[in-house]
């Protein structure tokens, strides 16, 4: 197994373990907060979140440079004037959030003074300062986790953050037992990042041999990543628009308990929408060398096929999964107040499946440079997105609030960006989407329809979902084997299958 494997067979392996762990985790947190004092740290978080506009996508852009530099085979000066541009970059960009966390320090009474009482307003700055150090530190992160990624390092981020999720999960369920308060839980999720911060930097200055400096900053590298820039920043207005509008909204016309609920919804989607972009990532240098060896067009569409059916795989089991045993499974975990976050979660998830099942396209924009267009189509469905959620919250509530962001995603991210595809970077989408989701899309549809069924007429909940989801499984492993993997896909199965048991029989 190459170094990228490796490194996406570790990612999954955390994210499981992140899944299994965050929803107790969250349902555990949830518990001993309460509805309400958890609604406020999901408001003051969320709120927190508008400032990571000014990040600007510089870990996405630092991978790119180092492996376009590396894949040149440049010398060591270019490498060095690339690293520092975009490092110096980072630096300012965190010198303008600490601003924008001033500013918007000032304003929490008066935007949340209805919604809040004055207490939970105290209380809420608090938490949102904490939080703030966290943001930071985490900003800073992403860059340096930008140069582990262009070094093709692929494992070291999932480990980190498999070391880091088990010590916060100890961590925090020992001090919430004896201290109830969401105060200590931001607390320690800001000491852990900024832990992360210290061993990631001199990982890449020891290990690395990477120089920090700002020096070798170079205005011509500044003016070539300034568009790239540009387009992460609309790229991240887009997904603050669909993944944090909905709870900032319902924060101020509803009421905490309300973001709790959506919060969950959230979550769930947060998890779905991680597992499936976690290759992408993983994919860039692959990309950025095969249009170095001039692919493109149909020859390029086909280097796509297996990594868009790796992410519809593990994108299909989450939410065919959920949608057959979710009611259930939310029911134990969260009780069953927290019922109508099955739907907002399916809302959401349904029309992003379909979206990231051809997400790799995102690494030839960014080595071409032509990010900026599709983020200006994005942004302008955003717009239309937060308008919708203001108007639909009004008759629907939560449901309006999913559902605008629904059609957004189709209008935007589904029709819009799949025809700028198919004309601009001469990608064969439908091809694509067609060996992307062949054989798989029919065998989850089944294994739902299978598994749902069995759950639905079983009324105790554990039993529900136990014996809902092994019937997924098996109808889904039998229809997988049976006409939905493809030779390639059943090779690499049976291959795992044959090396195990060679080392069992040698064992």
């Amino acid at each position: 197994m190459n170094r990228r494997g490796k490194g996406i067979a570790i990612s999954y392996i955390y994210t499981i373990l992140n899944t299994v762990i965050g929803f107790f985790m969250s349902a555990f947190v949830l518990r001993v907060l309460g509805k309400t004092d958890y609604g406020v740290y999901q408001t003051m978080t969320s709120f927190l979140t508008y400032l990571t506009l000014f990040e600007f996508g510089t870990g996405t852009i630092m991978t790119r440079n180092i492996s376009l530099c590396r894949n040149d085979g440049t010398d060591g000066d270019d490498l060095r004037k690339n690293i520092s541009t975009v490092w110096t970059t980072t630096c300012i960009l965190s010198a303008i959030i600490c601003v924008g966390v001033l500013i918007f320090y000032l304003l929490i009474g008066t935007i949340y003074h209805k919604s809040l009482t004055p207490e939970q307003i105290e209380t809420g700055k608090i938490i949102f300062l904490i939080s703030a150090v966290r943001l930071v530190f985490n900003f800073l992160v992403q860059t340096l986790n930008g140069v582990v990624l262009g070094f093709e390092r692929y494992s070291l981020g999932s480990i980190v953050s498999l070391t880091y999720l088990i010590v916060r999960s100890i961590i925090v369920v020992a001090l919430l037992l004896v201290s109830h308060s969401a105060i200590v839980l931001v607390t320690i999720d800001t000491v852990l990042t900024v832990g992360i911060f210290i061993f990631t930097i001199f990982y890449c200055i020891i290990k690395l041999k990477v120089k920090f400096t700002f020096k070798y900053f170079n205005v011509g590298i500044f003016r070539q990543i300034l568009p790239l820039a540009l387009a992460m920043f609309l790229q991240t207005i887009v997904n603050m628009a669909n993944n944090n509008v909905d709870k900032f909204v319902i924060g101020i016309a509803m009421s905490p308990e309300a973001v709790s609920v959506y919060s969950v919804a959230m979550y769930i989607f947060s998890t779905f929408s991680a597992l499936t972009t976690m290759p992408i990532s993983m994919y860039m240098p692959q990309v950025a060398k095969d249009m170095r060896n001039g692919k493109e067009g149909h020859e390029l569409t086909r280097t796509l096929i297996q990594p868009c059916r790796l992410v519809v795989i593990v994108g299909g089991l989450v939410l065919f999964g959920f949608i057959a045993v979710g009611r259930p499974f939310i029911s134990i975990v969260y009780g069953s107040d927290y019922l109508d976050a099955w739907i907002i979660a399916i809302m959401i998830m349904v029309p992003m499946f379909i979206n990231m099942s051809n997400g790799i396209i995102v690494n030839i924009l960014d080595v071409l440079r032509k990010r900026h267009i599709r983020s200006i189509c994005l942004g302008i469905t955003a717009v239309g997105n937060i308008i919708l959620t203001v108007w639909w919250i009004k008759y629907w509530g939560m449901f309006g609030a999913a559902a605008a962001t629904a059609v957004f995603t189709i209008i935007g991210q589904i029709i819009l960006m799949n025809i700028y595809y198919k004309k601009a970077i001469h990608i064969d989408v439908m091809f694509l989407f067609g060996q992307s989701f062949k054989g798989i899309l029919p065998s989850m549809v089944i294994a739902c329809l299978g598994g749902g069924a069995v759950a639905y007429f079983i009324h105790n909940n554990f039993l529900s979902l136990f014996v809902g989801g092994v019937t997924f499984c098996v109808i889904l492993a039998a229809c997988m084997l049976t006409f939905g993997a493809n030779k390639t896909e059943k090779e690499l199965f049976f291959g795992k299958i044959n090396r195990l048991k060679s080392k069992i029989s040698k064992a």
